[in-house]
């Protein structure tokens, strides 16, 4: 059995244009590819989008992270004690935000 040689700009393409998977199908069915080809290529894509999901999901988890950081340090050491509250309460609740937005783009 031999190496399906895949078309890699065609999937990028798709990948720009945010092709949902059942659009990038109906684009490979118009291409005319074997069915083995198209399950390759439908394969491929999704693994991609995937990686960028999950890339980006560790970006905003990573900016969360690095908030939550920052306002708890800020907390701890009370340099601005009419701020205090916006440390403790407000970043804090941004923080959650971001971590969950990311952890939504990781594990959807």
């Amino acid at each position: 059995m031999s190496a399906i040689q895949l078309d890699h700009a065609l999937i990028s393409q798709w990948i720009l244009e945010k092709l949902h998977p059942s659009k990038a199908e109906e684009q490979i069915q118009a291409h005319g590819f074997e069915p083995l080809v198209a399950e390759a290529y439908i394969k491929e894509f999704k693994k991609i989008r995937a990686k960028r999901r999950q890339k980006q999901g560790f970006i905003w988890t990573s900016i969360g992270a690095f908030l939550g950081f920052i306002s708890c340090v800020l907390s701890l050491t009370n340099p601005f004690p009419e701020l205090y509250d916006v440390f403790l309460y407000g970043m804090i609740s941004l923080c959650l935000v971001f971590i969950c937005v990311g952890l939504y783009y990781i594990f959807e």
